[in-house]
This record gives structure tokens, C-alpha cells and sequence, in this order.
């Protein structure tokens, strides 16, 4: 019997999902909310990608519009599980006992019972071990329903890897594409209705500046 994996359908579609760890399935194409100012500007933003098709949303506790994410998806109609959300544990809350209470405090915000997508958004140095037990903790009561990382490096993977019980589903990195403008957001979910050809990737790969808009994780012991 052949043990290599079933290849999955390419998504055609921001709804349509792709696998993580656990059977959890998250919606190819997101919208962020980065920058995207509390109150009505990211309300509706949420409910217009919400919308035009999208199903999951990607907000963190830094950016200050978790209330707002949850205010939009609730005003879309759409039931809860209906709606991928993922949220992450900001730098001044690691550590285990503070990685649950601010998980528990996106968690208000936001309004639902669990957050689908839980990640620790910078490779902190010193507490990063401690705060992936926390992270554990919530995957394993069912609070979150997948965990992960963003913007670590291959070292900061390398640390956890040798320590994890449970391996993140989930290294986020920073592209930015995204909009509070309802025609730009319809526009971004078209991202499955075009191919590209090895020549035109070259001239995009040819573009990168290394250019970071936050702290730079490449220098994080």
C-alpha cells in the first residue's frame, strides 16, 4: 500500500480550504487588518470581504481592532462557524500564564467562544519556550483550534521543534496586498483567476527589496 499523501485540489476560490494539523481546514485567501483603524473603517472592511467570498480574517491583538473584526463578522450574517479567524499573542504577553490571559482577552474582544487560528506573532527571545506550552494548552482544551507562529526563522523553528509537544500548524510572514477599500479587497480575491508564467515570477522575485515595515525577526537570536 503507497504511504505518499494524497495531493491536494489546487483552490480556485478564497473559501476553498486547505488542510492543517488536527483536520482543521483554513480558508485559502485572507484578508489582514493591519493598519486598518478601529472602529467603522474595519467593521465594514470585515463584512465586505465577508461579502464578496472571503471566509477568514487575520487580525492580532497589537493592531488594536479585534472588537471591530468581530463587530464585522457578526454584522455579515454569516454563522460563527462559517468564519476562519485568526488572531496572535502579542511581545509584552509571553510567558505561560500571560499567553493564556491574552488569549482570553482577544478571545472577549472578539466575541466567540474559540479563535480558529492562535499564533505567537514575533520569535520574542527568552520566553518563546514557555509561551508554546501555553499555546499547547489552548489546542489541547479546545479554546483555539490550531496554533502556529509568524515571522519566526528557521532557528526559531529549529528551538521549537526540539521542544514542542504539538508542532505549529502555522509559520505566517509578512506580504501586503491588502486594503480597507471594498473594490481592492473584491480585487485581491481574484488571486485564483490567473497563472503565471516562470519568466513573469523571475521578474517578481526580481522585485524583493527585503524590505521589513516592523521589526526584523532575521536579526532575533
Amino acid at each position: 500500500m503507497s504511504t505518499t499523501p494524497e495531493p491536494h485540489p489546487t483552490p480556485t476560490g478564497p473559501a476553498d480550504t486547505l488542510p492543517l494539523r488536527g483536520g482543521v481546514r483554513i480558508p485559502a485567501l485572507g484578508p489582514g487588518v493591519f493598519r486598518s483603524p478601529a472602529g467603522r473603517v474595519t467593521q465594514q472592511a470585515v463584512t465586505a470581504a465577508l461579502d464578496v467570498g472571503y471566509r477568514h480574517i487575520d487580525t492580532a491583538a497589537v493592531y488594536g481592532n479585534e472588537a471591530d473584526v468581530g463587530h464585522g463578522v457578526r454584522e455579515s450574517g454569516l454563522d460563527r462557524e462559517q468564519v476562519f479567524i485568526t488572531t496572535k499573542l502579542w511581545n509584552a504577553d509571553h510567558g505561560y500564564q500571560p499567553t493564556l490571559d491574552a488569549f482570553e482577552r482577544s478571545r472577549r474582544l472578539l466575541g466567540v467562544d474559540h479563535i480558529d487560528l492562535y499564533l505567537v506573532h514575533w520569535p520574542v527571545p527568552g520566553k518563546r519556550l514557555e509561551t508554546w506550552r501555553a499555546m499547547e494548552h489552548l489546542l489541547e482544551t479546545g479554546k483555539a483550534r490550531a496554533i502556529g507562529v509568524s515571522n519566526y526563522m528557521t532557528r526559531h523553528l529549529e528551538e521549537l521543534l526540539d521542544h514542542a509537544q504539538q508542532l505549529p500548524s502555522v509559520n505566517q510572514f509578512e506580504i501586503s496586498p491588502k486594503s480597507t477599500h471594498a473594490d481592492r479587497v473584491a480585487g485581491n480575491a481574484d488571486a485564483f483567476g490567473f497563472t503565471l508564467t516562470d519568466a513573469e515570477m523571475e521578474t517578481l522575485d526580481a522585485l524583493d527589496e527585503n524590505l521589513v515595515t516592523a521589526w526584523d525577526p532575521t536579526t532575533t537570536p
